[in-house]
């Protein structure tokens, strides 16, 4: 799955380094070093497979199996072997106790109210780590594991939401060999107060660029980018009449690096709002206006 990437191993994989990751714009136009493969493990209906109800729709409530802990009864949500690191938690119905079991460990190292950590109300998964929007549950943070990560719910004194639970458990599958600092439970270090504050300063601070080019009806434009020795592209922003919006979906965005084509996509769907009445924020990106770094050599054709 990963040949000879074992040999080429020599960053250690920690929550410090990937937290950096989530405010680093050049870490989105490289290839990462150790490589990775992003997974999920879901409430998705089991029935849903070839040769079974490809269109069964029951997603909630599945789990992989179910376990009985120092007389609790646990429901497990993703069973994860090798190096790897969970770096998303979601769900639309939050309920119970979830606890995250690291490499083997009998007991947990994170325990907590699934609906606190999944808001932000602990203390060391602030918003905008963790949040609620558009009726999600949302936990952006990475806890590293060097052989293995289990994920367990329970559900409260009393209560079975258990049955009509919806979740995703996002998590890394790295290279056997990688070198891995498993996640350990410490007060919020000065790095992830560094990337919080990032991260939320790019919600507020919003710098007042021209547009690169201005959307006219029925016309197309082209801008041309060089640079003897390279450069890189960090600010495209698109001048979209807000009565034209609804169009912009049969507007086609093209981007040429040396020559290449990179993007060939409509222009409300690259960014992130194929609905183009949609408003939203995020780190790299708001409405018609990116700041994904786009290096080129010698010439790049938007």
């Amino acid at each position: 799955m990963f040949p000879l990437l074992t040999l080429l191993i020599a960053e250690q994989v920690s929550t410090e380094s990937i937290l950096q990751e989530m405010v680093s714009q050049q870490a989105l136009t490289r290839l990462s070093s150790p490589h990775f493969r992003s997974e999920e493990m879901t409430s998705y209906d089991r029935k849903s497979k070839p040769g079974g109800d490809m269109f069964a729709n029951g997603d909630a409530g599945q789990f992989i199996r179910t376990e009985t802990n120092e007389g609790r009864t646990e429901y497990v949500m993703a069973d994860t072997k090798g190096p790897g690191a969970v770096v998303r938690v979601w769900s639309a119905n939050p309920s119970g106790i979830i606890r995250f079991y690291f490499d083997g460990d009998s007991k947990p190292r994170l325990e907590q109210k699934m609906t606190d950590i999944l808001s932000g109300k602990v203390s060391t998964f602030p918003e905008p780590f963790a949040y609620v929007a558009a009726r999600g549950w949302n936990l952006y943070y990475p806890f590293p594991y060097a052989k293995s990560m289990k994920v367990t719910v329970e559900d409260l004194p009393g209560k079975e939401e258990h049955r009509g639970l919806y979740y995703h458990v996002g998590f890394r599958s790295y290279p056997q060999g990688t070198d891995i600092k498993p996640w350990q439970p410490e007060p919020m270090s000065n790095t992830a107060k560094f990337v919080q504050s990032e991260l939320t300063a790019s919600r507020r601070e919003r710098v007042d660029s021209a547009p690169l080019i201005m959307l006219a009806k029925g016309k197309s434009e082209t801008r041309t980018l060089s640079a003897a020795k390279g450069g890189v592209l960090t600010d495209l922003k698109i001048g979209v009449d807000p009565e034209n919006e609804a169009a912009t979906r049969h507007v086609i965005l093209k981007i040429t690096c040396d020559g290449e084509k990179c993007v060939e996509v409509p222009l409300s769907d690259f960014f992130l709002s194929a609905v183009p009445t949609d408003s939203f924020e995020t780190f790299l990106m708001d409405k018609w206006h990116s700041k994904i770094e786009m290096p080129f050599k010698k010439m790049m054709e938007v």
